[in-house]
């Protein structure tokens, strides 16, 4: 369906409950940068949405409520030119309606950023969250989300088993990965009145058990190794004498301390998506290679055929089978259709057969998938 933006044109335009790290209001005019995060600047739109208020937020995501009920607009990628980046399919879902506006190019001159207009009238209280990209346009007035920790007195969320209240809110939907500044902590600022400790293990790393006291907390800036990198191609496997790159990466592998041997242990990509290759260190700073069996002269730990793209290796502490102390998942290069290989080992060198996983999703980080190895 699709409807002219002329249709209702007395509808009040909606006050909106910004979601948003700090967002700002501007007019809708050509050369007006159009996200905090990106240049990107406003190359075209229709000459009825110019003037109109619209919300200079994250590219990454849009996050906001209905305050009053009233009309807004988004704009969004056209599908069919970025299938990917397009939030069509969820704000159809979300009851928006596509205006009968022309697919136009919002900003540069990549097709991707061709963008549809769509619309709705928000009601009071509700939501709408949108991942990469979109950008709201046609409120009237906007406020910001209130700070948590002021709210908290009168909070009603979920008690956990230590006596913490969550937020009513919870996981937060404010927080941003460049955010460097410090998050609140409203649980430090109102804790509960009786804090259990029979749960089990508790971490003086905060105030939240210490009542009293006449210590002081030190902090300390961490510096950076001026040896970097610790680890760099060396070996001919490494240093791309074939047909591949010069890689020594654990891009993904693992590295696991080994309290019974007393060592860090590395499984690491060996020459760009070739080989998994096993080192070991006594500091973390120095590592060696050791000559391993699979084909001498080299730390390779498996076979040619399983060239790696993302992996995962990891020291299984709670098996009570020494035969499945390591376990790794390795997934081979490719797009969408095919699965992974799993593995165990007692000694972290010597994999047995691999069996095949489901299918997967392309370039999937397989360090969110352990579970496939529980025992």
């Amino acid at each position: 369906m699709i409807l002219s933006a002329a249709a209702e044109p007395d509808l009040t335009a909606a006050k909106i409950r910004v979601l948003e790290q700090q967002p700002q209001v501007d007019e809708l005019a050509p050369g007006v940068r159009l996200f905090m995060n990106r240049d990107y600047a406003l190359k075209a739109c229709p000459e009825w949405l110019k003037g109109k208020n619209f919300l200079r937020g994250r590219m990454e995501r849009l996050n906001f409520t209905g305050v009053r009920e009233g009309s807004i607009f988004v704009l969004t990628p056209d599908p069919e030119c970025s299938g990917k980046d397009s939030r069509a399919a969820e704000l159809e879902a979300a009851g928006f309606v596509r205006t009968q506006d022309p697919v136009f190019q919002l900003f540069g001159g990549n097709p991707n950023d061709r963008v549809r207009v769509y619309q709705k009238k928000l009601a009071v209280g509700e939501q709408l969250v949108l991942g990469k990209w979109a950008v709201l346009v046609g409120f009237d007035e906007f406020v910001p989300e209130p700070d948590p920790v002021e709210s908290w007195p009168g909070n009603t969320g979920e008690i956990l088993y230590n006596g913490i209240r969550l937020p009513e809110s919870w996981p937060p939907r404010s927080v941003f990965f460049d955010d460097v500044s410090p998050m609140p902590v409203p649980y430090l600022a109102h804790p509960p009145k009786v804090i259990p400790i029979d749960v089990g293990r508790q971490l003086f790393v905060d105030d939240f058990l210490i009542e009293k006291t006449d210590l002081a907390r030190e902090y300390h800036h961490a510096t950076k190794y001026e040896g970097n990198p610790v680890l760099r191609p060396e070996t001919p496997m490494e240093t791309g004498k074939g047909a591949g790159m010069a890689v020594a990466t654990p891009k993904s592998g693992g590295v696991w301390w080994n309290a019974d041997k007393q060592v860090f242990q590395m499984w690491y990509e060996a020459e760009w998506l070739t080989t998994m290759a096993y080192a070991t260190s006594k500091d973390g700073l120095k590592w060696d290679r050791p000559d391993l069996d699979l084909e001498p002269g080299t730390n390779r730990i498996l076979p040619r055929e399983l060239n790696p793209d993302s992996t995962t290796v990891f020291i299984d502490q709670e098996t009570k089978d020494p035969s499945q102390r390591y376990k790794m998942f390795v997934r081979k290069p490719g797009g969408e259709g095919i699965g992974a290989y799993l593995m165990v080992s007692a000694d972290g060198t010597h994999w047995t057969e691999p069996v095949m996983s489901g299918v997967m999703g392309g370039g999937c980080k397989v360090s969110s998938v352990i579970g496939f190895f529980a025992t």
